[in-house]
């Protein structure tokens, strides 16, 4: 029986179900191939567009007709595959403003050739189904692996008004609505308001849950051979709340409204077991990726290659496995080839890790200090670029000097 493939699918072809009989040839013709869509289909030589089930003896069918007709090609362009190079000039304008405007969402380099754009933006359109998009705004949702809250055993229960006595919950939480604004928004009704709960007793009787996350040097240290001339930067599409909690956690996660006590289904923020499990999930899904050409740091993931062919077969590769894992993107989080990035607020590209422009601009314009707390704040914000700063502990003397016990504060040249 010949029936539609997950790739198919995908592209949003439709094969029609019906009964073949294999050749010694291993030729089937289809007869069926539609497009529902209003869009062009370009299909590559190599792909399957079919499955086959072999009839058991629990199947029986009958025989309609003897005549065999010709598949049907409705809207779809059959090319070559990997026989062939990219060629964008036999693909229609019509195809091309399709797929040049569903990338118009993306941030995509301003370093690459005509060629190397096209391919990209055909990448990024025929997996579309994976990012959350006005057209497709449903989040994704995955199963490999559920939060769990274990409390501690002598976990105090605590409730907060109003409270429904009917439900069996030993720990309530009150709502709590987070403003966030956009860095160059300063009117008010530019604010986003983020639902959470108030968390801070039940992690108080949680139990941790000790998983490590890797930093930003184990991850970048395993990647000292590589030269990442093109990165891209993914972010997942609210990531915790794609992910789910075990049924029997569920109830330590119930928060109440004026209209009555709720609780989380999938994983709410605020929880502080929640942050490893996460990046449990993304081990998983990423596994025998981190490590060599993808570093990983909860729903920040990026993605390092030394040559285009390499960087889109890489996100091909990555692209499936978040498929496969019910996982979404966020279109206008992500970053596409690009020769540089910030990851974990360092500057990363093929020179090395170095400080933002802006963390420098801060220390640039940091006013001179007029008593010790403002030292103290300066001597922080040094304190950040350690690593990018030999000797720091010799060059910082000075200052340090300044904070010691019945040392008087007075701000010199060597200062």
């Amino acid at each position: 029986m010949c029936s539609n493939s997950q790739f198919a699918l995908h592209q949003g072809l439709m094969i029609a179900k019906s009964f073949v009989v294999v050749p010694p040839n291993h030729r089937v013709p289809i007869q069926i191939l539609l497009n529902a869509s209003n869009d062009r289909i370009t299909l590559l030589k190599g792909k399957n567009i079919a499955e086959f089930t072999v009839l058991s003896n629990d199947n029986s069918y009958v025989r309609m007709s003897d005549n065999t007709e010709s598949f049907k090609v409705q809207n779809i362009e059959i090319v070559e595959g990997q026989d062939v190079p990219f060629n964008p000039s036999k693909l229609e304008d019509s195809s091309l403003n399709i797929v040049a405007e569903f990338c118009k969402e993306f941030h995509l380099s301003d370093d690459l050739t005509e060629t190397q754009l096209l391919q990209l933006q055909r990448c990024i359109y025929e997996n579309r189904d994976l990012f959350v998009t006005q057209d497709n705004p449903d989040l994704g949702f995955t199963s490999l692996i559920e939060h769990k809250i274990n409390l501690k055993s002598n976990a105090a229960s605590k409730h907060q008004n109003p409270y429904s006595e009917s439900e069996e919950l030993p720990i309530t939480s009150p709502v709590v609505l987070v403003t966030k604004r956009s860095s160059n928004a300063d009117k008010k009704e530019s604010q986003n308001f983020r639902f959470c709960s108030d968390f801070r007793h039940l992690n108080a009787q949680t139990e941790d849950f000790k998983y490590v996350i890797s930093n930003l040097q184990e991850l970048t240290e395993s990647m000292s051979d590589l030269v990442p001339n093109f990165i891209t930067s993914i972010d997942l599409s609210s990531g915790f709340f794609q992910m789910g909690i075990s049924p029997d956690s569920t109830r330590y996660t119930a928060f109440n409204t004026c209209f009555g006590t709720y609780t989380f289904q999938r994983l709410p923020m605020g929880l502080k077991t929640a942050p490893n499990t996460f990046q449990l999930l993304m081990d998983k899904v990423l596994h025998g990726l981190k490590f060599r050409t993808c570093p990983c740091y909860l729903d920040d993931v990026l993605l390092c290659s030394e040559t285009f062919e390499k960087h889109l077969n890489d996100l091909n590769e990555i692209f499936e496995r978040f498929r496969s894992a019910g996982l979404k993107l966020g279109a206008k989080k992500c970053y596409f080839a690009n020769k540089k990035c910030v990851f974990l607020g360092h500057d990363l590209s093929k020179d090395g890790i170095r400080p933002p422009k802006d963390s420098i601009q801060a220390i640039t314009d940091y006013p001179e200090p007029k008593n010790i707390k403002q030292l103290r704040r300066l001597i922080g914000m040094f304190n950040w670029f350690r690593k990018f700063i030999p000797n720091f502990s010799a060059l910082i003397y000075p200052l340090n000097r300044l904070l010691q016990k019945n040392q008087r504060f007075e701000w010199k040249a060597e200062q």
